[in-house]
């Protein structure tokens, strides 16, 4: 046949995705107020996080029993979450990239209560 052809294109504003990447283990914090509880976690670059808060249960394996809700911000409140002997919270956070890589459980908080019964000691 003795014949040739020649392509050629040109392609502009080309992007190529790198992978899906795990964000860092979030650093959580905790305050109180009244009987409000207020997580703060470092901004890890997550495109959301899951807040996990599970009760009466500090050395919990995070799963989608103990997934609370999710949040794309850095802090959440619990209200009324102190005051209740009976139910104490542990709080963890898990940053995830929206192809589904996961982060590394931040550190644990918890709060608890405890009754205080009148009496002789």
């Amino acid at each position: 046949s003795g014949l040739e052809w020649d392509y050629w294109a040109q392609v502009d504003d080309v992007s190529l995705a790198c992978g899906c990447f795990a964000p860092a283990a979030p650093d959580l914090n905790i305050s109180y107020f009244g009987t409000d509880v207020f997580l703060n976690w470092s901004d890890t670059g997550a495109d959301f996080y899951e807040i996990h808060s599970p009760a009466n249960d500090f050395y919990f394996t995070p799963n989608i029993n103990t997934l609370f809700t999710t949040a794309t911000d850095t802090n959440y409140t619990f209200p009324n979450d102190l005051g209740n002997p009976n139910l104490n919270y542990a709080y963890a956070i898990v940053g995830k990239s929206s192809c589904g890589a996961a982060s590394a459980l931040s550190n644990r908080k918890g709060e608890f209560d405890f009754g205080i019964e009148s009496g002789t000691p």
